[in-house]
């Protein structure tokens, strides 16, 4: 199945070859929630690691974020792993 780029027009064999001729490695965003214990607000906040140059290395670290999280979970009571994903990063590209 062929992949388009609507961001340079472009058609590519497969979406991997898309990726690796418009992407710039990949990231890994970690999304959390956490309950304040005075206000029981709940704000949801994410972070990123990156650029990581493959997708099985950013599996990794993703697959390393939820396990420290689960280990250091008691330590930060009321804040919850929501998803941990690995993206691309995209070039960026001039207008």
């Amino acid at each position: 199945m062929q992949a388009y780029s609507s961001r340079t027009d472009r058609h590519y064999p497969s979406w991997d070859d898309l990726l690796a001729s418009e992407a710039n490695g990949f990231a890994v965003v970690v999304i959390m929630r956490t309950v304040s214990p005075k206000t029981d607000k709940t704000r949801t906040f994410a972070r990123t690691t990156g650029p990581i140059a493959s997708r099985q290395a950013a599996r990794t670290e993703a697959a390393r974020a939820r396990r420290r999280f689960a280990a250091a979970h008691d330590d930060f009571p009321g804040t919850e792993l929501v998803a941990v994903t690995v993206e691309p990063l995209w070039k960026q590209l001039e207008p």
